[in-house]
């Protein structure tokens, strides 16, 4: 079967030839882009509009390496504000990062569960999949109450569901770009576990019977694509899948963001309605899955629905996997079920006593917590109104209060740097956010919070309050 039966349009080979021209140059000059767009036959000004909405892509030679920003790293004693920064380089267990990125280590899962754990080689759960057939196999995915791995935790089966009623050819898009902060667990699957992100990946082919079927994955995480794209080789889909990697930061993780990527489009998100699940990829119904998503149907249909929700609560079934890193003796994965209490993962974790510690929870799009109010089970939603929240499950542990006032700034910089501009209230409220902060102009920061969060397109404006919220709650003394 071929990598698509959906006649992709000349313009969705832009990323992909951006991508490459610039991973053998080291940048984009105006002499390839502009080339490369009238090789597309595509206005050279709209393939520029793409290739710099793309965060990571340089457009001049010499420049240096780039550095970590992220939490994890700025905390470190005698740590500087690199000369280029990156938001975050994802080896966030071991700071500082430097240097283009490595395979995640296997001593750096803490503690494994049926995502992680060891299996026997072969496509077991694809075979049972196979036999059940579309309708009964899709029965079985809404037994096991999956929900999305991703952050949103919208189940599984019903967003299979919503794209299949358009009886319209579709399209699958697995999103691996984790651009987050302080999350590294998709990255860890990958290299890890990579027929597990396969196999799911292709059971939902099986019921789907998508048009095309595309794996995104972080433009950096170069460990992470190549295991991925050798367990694809060996899988019963391979050349069915097309494979793409981005450049795009924090904000491509937005699935409409995403999807205009691979369009060959500007990186921004798209108003909603419509729906993707109603008009996604190229106008078709798209179902856009996170790699740990695909990774739990996996486990699902090898293990069965019933024991998937073993683990878990009725609401919240399975297991998921916490990226803890910070200031804490054990940093890594750690495959918890979901429900579990935090304040048991960070004892194991070996994190400080709780009355000098906080963490931050969700990353950019989250909030600190102090950690006397950790107490709390790991499960969607907030865990504090004002922004702490599970999200995709990245945990930093931080020195409270002396870490404060550098990580909320880290994180407000980074929102700042990583809006795509397209709405004014991210565009203009998200840098002064960090502004106020860094000042100390704190009086009217919650007027400005309540606008950027109330007005903005897309969730990284509306949830880019939350770090600034939770660490004025709890801490308003570091900023004054």
């Amino acid at each position: 079967m071929p990598a698509t039966t959906f006649p992709l349009p000349r313009r969705a080979r832009l990323l992909p030839m951006l991508a490459a021209a610039h991973r053998e140059r080291g940048y984009l000059d105006p002499e390839t882009v502009e080339g490369i767009a009238r090789e597309l036959r595509i206005p050279a000004a709209e393939a520029w509009e793409a290739a710099t909405s793309q965060h990571e892509f340089r457009f001049e030679p010499g420049l240096p390496a780039r550095g970590c920003a992220g939490v994890a790293c700025a905390i470190q004693p005698g740590w500087r504000e690199p000369t280029l920064p990156a938001g975050c380089l994802f080896t966030c267990f071991a700071p500082p990062a430097s240097g283009d990125e490595r395979p995640f280590p296997p001593d750096m899962v803490r503690r494994a569960g049926p995502l992680l754990a060891s299996w026997e080689c072969g496509w077991a759960g694809f075979e049972r999949a196979r036999s059940l057939g579309p309708q009964a196999a899709l029965e079985e995915l809404a037994a096991s109450g999956l929900r999305g791995r991703g952050g949103a935790y919208f189940p599984a089966a019903a967003k299979w569901r919503a794209a299949l009623r358009h009886g319209a050819p579709l399209a699958l898009v697995m999103n691996g770009e984790e651009g987050e902060p302080g999350v590294f667990k998709d990255r860890a699957l990958l290299c890890l576990r990579p027929e597990r992100v396969v196999e799911g990946l292709a059971i939902a082919m099986e019921v789907l019977r998508p048009a095309v079927t595309i794996a995104f994955i972080n433009g950096s995480a170069d460990p992470a694509a190549e295991a991925f794209e050798r367990a694809l080789a060996d899988s019963p889909v391979a050349g069915q899948v097309l494979v793409y990697r981005g450049a795009g930061g924090y904000v491509l993780g937005e699935e409409t963001v995403l999807l205009n990527a691979i369009e060959g489009r500007r990186a921004v998100p798209r108003p909603r309605p419509p729906l993707p699940v109603d008009a996604g990829l190229f106008g078709m119904p798209t179902v856009v899955n996170n790699v740990e998503t695909f990774a739990s149907v996996s486990v699902i249909f090898r293990q069965g629905a019933a024991a998937f929700r073993s683990f878990g609560t009725s609401e919240a079934p399975g297991t998921r996997l916490l990226s803890l890193s910070g200031r804490v003796a054990r940093p890594g994965i750690y495959e918890v079920a979901l429900g579990t209490r935090l304040s048991d993962v960070l004892e194991e974790a070996g994190a400080p006593p709780a009355e000098r510690t906080a963490l931050l929870c969700g990353g950019p799009s989250g909030g600190f917590l102090p950690a006397a109010m950790a107490d709390v089970a790991t499960l969607p939603g907030r865990y504090h109104p004002t922004g702490a929240m599970l999200g995709a499950g990245g945990v930093v542990v931080l020195e409270a209060p002396g870490d404060i006032r550098r990580a909320a700034l880290t994180m407000a910089a980074f929102n700042a740097e990583q809006s795509c501009g397209k709405c004014t209230p991210c565009r203009e409220g998200a840098p002064l956010l960090f502004e106020q902060l860094s000042a100390g102009e704190t009086s009217d920061i919650d007027e400005l919070a309540e606008v950027v969060q109330a007005a903005s397109l897309c969730g990284l404006g509306q949830m880019a309050t939350g770090p600034v919220r939770s660490a004025l709650a709890f801490w308003p003394e570091v900023f004054r």
